[in-house]
Order: structure tokens, then C-alpha cells, then sequence
């Protein structure tokens, strides 16, 4: 960003907040800090000086929200691996594909997730003659779900993401490094 805001912008933008009554308050710095283009270390630090000279109370909060992967933000534009593994089979036909073809279709690393995927939810099958790859699953009924999931994540509202996914499907995709939960510190500020 540009040059640091100087602490009077800060301090004035904090102390106008609070200057609507005894019991205005700042409910998230965080939120703050976003909603009034300013750094949030620069209001943390700000309100820490204030605080030491009694105009503000600080409280602790902190706010879990799960981030998703390079790969998940891939997964929301282009559909999971399993989807684009078992589209390039159905695609092919009942003759299905052999590795290479299929790795040039999809791409070396979707093939490797989607192919384990593809096989596990016995929406492909292996023949054991050729080798070759082939859908088992042909008439478009498999919803990409893992694709579902992480478009509705992303479009929830950062702090209300926690509650869009069960316990079971955030393992899942933890397990599969496609999110991640973080903990981020900010403050509650009142006079």
C-alpha cells in the first residue's frame, strides 16, 4: 500500500466512530479498518496509544473462518478433478482412455486426484485387459459436489463460513489441502 496513514487520520477516524455516545462501539476492528480503507495494524497501534491514556477499551476477538487453496479457487472455476477425469472418460467413449491419453486431456496432476476418485466412487472402472480407463457412470447424473461445497464457501460472508460446511465435508476438504481454517485477531473498541 501507499504511505502509512498518519496516526491523526487513524486516531480521528476511531475517536469519530465513538463519538456517537457513551456506548458507541467499534464491534470488529477488522470490519473497521476495511469499511474505512484504513491498515489494520495502524488502528490496532493507534487504539493501543489510546488506550493507554484511558479513551478507549479494547477487548479481545477472534474470528475462525476457513480460506481456500490455489487449488479449491481452480476447483470453483473448472469443476473437481473427479468431474473433469470422468467428463474426458465420457467423452471417449466406451472404449475409455489410456493414461497418457487421459493425463494429456486433463492434465498430469488433475489426472492423478481425479483418476482415485473417479475409481473410488465406482464412477469408473479400470480394464484389466487393456488398462485402459472407461466410465462406468454415463448419463450426467454425478453432481460435482466438491465443486458445490467450495462455490458456496467462498460466497458465504468471511466470518458466517465456519457454518456453511458439516463437520464431515470440512475434513474432507482439509484432508484434501483444499481449505484451511485461520484464526484472526482483532479487537472491540468502545470509549
Amino acid at each position: 500500500s501507499g504511505k502509512e496513514p498518519n496516526m491523526s487520520d487513524v486516531e480521528a477516524a476511531i475517536l469519530s466512530a465513538l463519538s456517537g455516545g457513551a456506548d458507541a462501539t467499534i464491534p470488529d476492528s477488522y470490519a473497521f479498518a476495511a469499511t474505512s480503507n484504513l491498515d489494520h495494524n495502524s488502528i490496532v497501534g493507534t487504539c493501543k496509544s489510546l488506550q493507554t491514556d484511558y479513551y478507549v477499551v479494547l477487548a479481545e476477538r477472534s474470528t475462525q473462518f476457513y480460506v481456500l487453496s490455489k487449488e479449491a479457487e481452480s476447483i470453483v472455476e473448472n469443476g473437481s478433478q473427479e468431474i473433469r477425469v470422468l467428463n474426458a472418460l465420457i467423452a471417449a467413449g466406451e472404449e475409455g482412455l489410456g493414461m497418457p491419453e487421459l493425463q494429456s486431456a486433463v492434465g498430469k496432476d488433475v489426472c492423478k486426484i481425479g483418476m482415485g476418485n473417479c475409481l473410488k466412487n465406482k464412477w469408473a472402472k479400470k480394464d484389466k485387459a487393456s488398462g485402459r480407463l472407461i466410465a462406468v457412470v454415463t448419463d450426467g447424473s454425478v453432481k460435482d459436489e466438491v465443486k458445490e461445497i467450495l462455490t458456496t464457501l467462498k460466497g458465504a460472508p468471511e466470518e458466517e463460513n465456519t457454518k456453511v460446511l458439516d463437520d464431515k465435508a470440512a475434513t474432507a476438504l482439509k484432508r484434501r489441502k483444499l481449505i484451511s481454517l485461520v484464526t484472526r485477531k482483532s479487537y472491540t473498541i468502545s470509549r
